[in-house]
């Protein structure tokens, strides 16, 4: 019976049934430098819908989020009793196309690992979001 009391509670989501995560791209992360919109954005959500996990994205299009940013975003979050990880999308960018990295190109893996380091400075989870592909002979083949 004691044991019992001594198990830690498991975690009780805001729906019975189902969890809900929200993926927050890393531009929307970087709007959240004024903290009022941060603020602002969650008391609309929340209004509209509860979520229990939010991941927190490091990296798109060679956008990268700075720590002191991630650290107060990641803390509002926590504080809010919401589990957080990161996220990243290897896309690089281009002129509204999305566009893989090169994994052949040593300076694209540079930067690869420089925004995971990043994201493991900051989460235990990273997920990486679903532009993880590549198709180069060429960077400029027509194929990226």
């Amino acid at each position: 019976m004691i044991a019992l009391l001594l198990v830690p509670a498991v975690y009780a989501g805001s729906y019975t049934n189902f969890e809900v995560a929200i993926y927050i791209p890393v531009s929307v992360v970087k709007s959240f430098e004024d903290p009022g919109k941060l603020q602002s954005d969650w008391d609309f959500i929340r209004r509209q819908l509860k979520f229990d996990k939010v991941y927190i994205e490091v990296q798109r299009d060679r956008n990268l989020a700075g720590d002191d940013l991630l650290d107060r975003v990641k803390k509002f979050f926590l504080d809010h009793g919401v589990r957080v990880a990161g996220g990243m999308a290897l896309s690089d960018g281009g002129s509204g196309q999305f566009h893989s990295f090169c994994y052949t190109d040593p300076a694209d893996r540079q930067f690869i690992k420089a925004a995971s380091e990043l994201a493991a400075r900051h989460f235990d989870e990273i997920i990486q979001d679903d532009f993880f592909f590549v198709s180069t002979p060429g960077r400029n083949s027509g194929f990226d």
